[in-house]
């Protein structure tokens, strides 16, 4: 009887235990990432940085759990706007990037420079300017949508009174206004998965130049990315909207040795990339 009692005991004692569920495998503190890309054309903000060739590209990411992170990307690029330079395009950028409480709103919020080694712009009456650029940005997402407004805080991609007139077939109409200095590039961009492993893309941007407004435009990109095996292949219609005739010489075109380049055109850019 004792036997049972006790063994009843035991049976109670085990039943009763709480049940200890597998804890899941803490978040890392941080991450690090690679990618590397290969496209048909580098567009920037519409314009052809490759003078309509092909480019690779890539770079890494550092992100940690706070919200900071900090990343590297490179690209070749050719044309005239980058006298003198090595055929790189170098870009740094550092930011924070979090939730809006549980809205389910993220934002970003960080400071990119674009880096050009020995690259130049000419200048007026001799010498040249360094093509680098400074920007600081601010974000805003939902969902399938985000929008992001960038600010110069430098001359724009070394654009003022003294290097308009090289890049510029009306010199008349826009010399001697000043730096660049604020101009302002603001877009929206849209990405949704639509079909297992189908993704479809979108983005509209504006270009305000400062002190320049005859050269704002207006760029577009509309596209699918498909995943292909952890392979991202591509293929966006990229272009702009009516360049003014003020910026229709070097600042938005290129000599490619057989004849003027208009590099603000549109196009189909395809591409083939992976994140690691």
């Amino acid at each position: 009887m004792k036997k049972l009692m006790l063994a009843k005991a035991v049976a109670l004692a085990i039943v009763s235990i709480p049940a200890v569920s597998m804890a899941a495998d803490p978040a890392p503190d941080y991450t690090l990432t690679g990618n590397v890309n290969v496209l048909t054309d580098y567009r920037f903000r519409g314009i052809s940085q490759t003078v309509k060739g092909p480019a690779l590209q890539g770079g890494f990411d550092f992100a940690h759990k706070s919200g900071f992170y900090i990343g590297n990307w490179n690209s070749n690029v050719s044309g005239a706007q980058y006298i003198g330079g090595n055929g790189a395009e170098m870009d740094f950028y550092a930011g924070y990037k979090g939730e809006i409480g549980s809205t389910g709103i993220t934002y970003d919020i960080g400071d990119l420079y674009y880096y050009y080694d020995k690259a130049r712009v000419a200048k007026t009456g001799g010498g040249s300017e360094r093509y680098d650029n400074n920007e600081i940005y601010v974000g805003l997402g939902y969902g399938p949508v985000s929008g992001k407004v960038s600010y110069a805080t430098t001359d724009y991609f070394g654009l003022n009174g003294f290097t308009v007139p090289a890049r510029t077939s009306n010199p008349a109409n826009v010399y001697g206004r000043g730096d660049s200095r604020g101009t302002i590039y603001t877009e929206i961009n849209y990405s949704q998965e639509v079909l297992p492993k189908l993704t479809l893309i979108g983005h509209v941007g504006h270009t305000d130049f400062k002190n320049y407004g005859s050269f704002n435009y207006t760029d577009y990109k509309a596209g699918v990315s498909y995943d292909l095996n952890g392979f991202a292949l591509g293929a966006a219609a990229v272009g702009t909207t009516s360049v003014n005739s003020d910026a229709k010489t070097d600042f938005y075109s290129a000599n490619s040795g057989t004849g003027n380049k208009r590099l603000y055109k549109s196009t189909l850019v395809l591409s083939v990339g992976k994140t690691f």
